[in-house]
């Protein structure tokens, strides 16, 4: 699966190859946040070279893109803080 989801990266299909690595639990090998910075980048490139009149559709997926990454970041904080209180539980037992 690893292959695929590394394959997906290449291709520029960051946001497939999230949901592939939430899928199969594999976040800590590929985390998303690095990922979504590097398709809105991506999409920041392609707004850049398209011509003025066409510039909506993409201007507003940049949009979204923020805050999605807003949000998988609180997201992932969540995600750690439980882990943590998880590890730090089966320690003290």
């Amino acid at each position: 699966m690893a292959d695929i989801i590394e394959r997906l990266i290449k291709d520029g299909k960051q946001i497939e190859a999230i949901a592939f690595a939430t899928e199969f639990d594999l976040l800590e090998r590929f985390p998303p946040v690095p990922l979504l910075k590097t398709y809105l980048k991506d999409s920041r490139r392609v707004v850049q070279n398209t011509p003025k009149g066409q510039v909506r559709i993409p201007a507003l997926m940049i949009l979204c893109t923020k805050s999605l990454l807003k949000q998988t970041n609180y997201e992932l904080i969540i995600i750690m803080t439980h882990r943590m209180m998880l590890i730090t539980r089966s320690y003290q037992h």
